[in-house]
């Protein structure tokens, strides 16, 4: 019995279609077994792109976002640290794995308390 859309290593292709994976059957099928449980599936795709960035050797994992996480949130979707859409930090989910920082306006030099410089 095969399993369609399964992830075939370490190239993180479809073994079903030969699409980049998550490919849209194996995004189908997630979105659908996670249903109750978003945040779960955020977790998992999170995971796996961490290993996909290791497998094909990715220097930042955030690259491979868009593909492995992005697609699972809801369009409407704000992030709880940076307060802009098209991503958001997952509790659980290491925040070097979300690419919040890089969307972060730049921050003003921190000030000595004692107000000499």
């Amino acid at each position: 019995m095969t399993i369609e859309h399964q992830v075939r290593r370490p190239e993180w292709r479809c073994g079903t279609d030969g699409e980049e994976w998550p490919c849209d059957g194996a995004r189908r099928l997630l979105g659908a077994a996670h249903r109750e449980t978003p945040d779960a599936l955020t977790r998992y795709l999170a995971h796996l792109m961490a290993q996909a960035a290791s497998d094909l050797g990715v220097r930042s994992p955030t690259t491979l976002y868009r593909r492995f996480v992005g697609w699972s949130l809801g369009r409407s979707q704000v992030c709880r640290v940076c307060g802009r859409s098209g991503h958001d930090v997952v509790a659980g989910v290491p925040p070097r794995l979300f690419p919040c920082e890089d969307r972060l306006p730049a921050r003003a030099p921190a000030q000595h308390a004692s107000g000499v410089d």
